[in-house]
């Protein structure tokens, strides 16, 4: 059993000072404000001494057999030893797992009135975390409740008293609690487990709008693999959310690793192919046969048919890309727009960058694009497409704010964001 440092410190520091008998009969019952006035016997002293040497030496069940025979044998007991010897009993139990033993023996040692106030917060702690092991979490929050009317609870309180909410049914007590250390704490930092416990209450609650805000806060500052299907699947279930985004939702997939069938990539392939980029279709085939979805089982024809089709596109639309037209395309309306906007994708695709861009930037830039954040969305994802990650992403948080879109700009600038080693 792995002995816990703070166990011996708490211990030995409130060793009470030794006195013989005569003073222990004369003295008057101790000041729970001063250890030096509690009187205990020297045997007493003496059998706490041995406690601590065998904790020492990592035998905690050694030292709370040689305690209990004290406690056994040991007659006419003052208030002031129960304390002292409850309160080292109550210390051991909860070391050694035994919390169902340790909530008496801590009960009992509060209920002396010898401790010091150091001591009577030490009780409290003990307590907290004894019924909150046997999982009795009204008694936890209810000495979470008098351990607060004697001050500031510190972090692991704080922490205890979250899950003791969260744990007792109580979801939304448990999420205002956590926000109100959000708010609290510099920056707004908190750890993973916190805001694991935050998404998880707000699911219990049903608030779709406090789950995916803490999810994505989740994304962005503990970033894991396994939170990326949640909140792509989330995405489009979203109101406002538009068919034509289908396909950056799929580049997104794509880009975190989360395409794991053989439909992932069928589907993309296809967006890109009817959206008139026919060689990121065929790069997406590509990368599926590559990954050995594509090309197997019962859909194999399938696959190859697809595969064959997109790659004929691909062929036709590179030769009719590689020669400049004699003069830039006039952008006159919402329909000569659009296709600017997909040339100049499809530029990017055949590595042509600066000049896809460039028509890009024309096209996205007017007012004339039936949705013009999407024209952004989509210029920010060929910059990022073309090795330029910075303007990309300066592009995707500028629509992080949209209220359609912007749940899927701040994916993407999660995705493209360097990740801290």
């Amino acid at each position: 059993m792995k002995l816990l440092p703070p166990l011996l410190i708490a211990l030995s520091l409130t060793l009470p000072a030794t006195t013989v008998m005569a003073q222990a009969a004369a003295a008057a019952p101790a000041s729970a404000a001063s250890a030096a006035g509690v009187v205990v016997r020297p045997e007493v002293r003496d059998a706490i001494q041995a406690v601590i040497d065998l904790l020492k030496t990592q035998k905690t069940l050694e030292a709370l057999a040689r305690l209990d025979q004290t406690i056994s044998t040991l007659p006419a007991q003052t208030p002031g030893e129960v304390g002292v010897l409850q309160r080292t009993r109550g210390l051991l139990t909860l070391q050694a797992e035994r919390y169902a033993e340790a909530v008496p023996a801590l009960e009992a040692a509060l209920g002396t009135g010898t401790l010091t106030p150091p001591d009577q917060t030490l009780m409290h702690e003990a307590l907290v975390r004894a019924t909150f092991q046997l999982k009795k979490y009204p008694e936890s929050m209810e000495w979470l409740r008098r351990l607060a009317e004697r001050g500031p609870l510190n972090a692991q309180m704080l922490a205890l008293r979250v899950r003791a909410l969260y744990l007792s049914g109580d979801y939304a007590g448990a999420a205002k609690e956590i926000e109100a250390r959000i708010a609290a704490s510099p920056g707004g930092a908190m750890g993973e487990e916190d805001l694991r416990l935050l998404a998880s209450s707000y699911g219990q609650t049903k608030d779709t709008a406090g789950y995916q805000r803490t999810l994505e806060r989740l994304m962005r500052d503990h970033m894991r693999p396994e939170y990326w299907p949640d909140m792509l699947s989330r995405l489009p279930r979203a109101a406002g959310w538009q068919p034509r985004w289908d396909l950056d939702l799929y580049r997104l997939r794509l880009q975190v690793g989360a395409m794991q069938e053989a439909s992932d990539y069928v589907e993309l392939a296809e967006l890109a192919s009817k959206a008139g980029l026919p060689v990121e279709a065929q790069q997406v085939m590509e990368a599926g046969y590559a990954k050995g979805l594509l090309g197997n089982g019962s859909g194999a024809a399938e696959h190859q048919k697809l595969r064959n089709t997109v790659s004929k596109l691909a062929d036709d639309d590179r030769k009719n890309l590689a020669t400049p037209p004699a003069k830039p395309p006039t952008i006159s309306d919402g329909r000569s727009a659009a296709t600017a906007l997909s040339t100049g994708f499809a530029l990017v695709t055949v590595g042509q960058a600066d000049r896809g861009l460039e028509l890009m930037k024309t096209a996205a830039g007017g007012t004339l694009l039936a949705d013009p954040a999407h024209g952004r969305l989509q210029l920010a994802l060929a910059q990022q497409r073309a090795g330029r990650t910075a303007e990309a992403l300066e592009g995707l948080r500028a629509l992080g704010s949209h209220e359609q879109l912007g749940p899927l700009a701040r994916m993407w600038v999660i995705a493209l964001t360097p990740k801290k080693p």
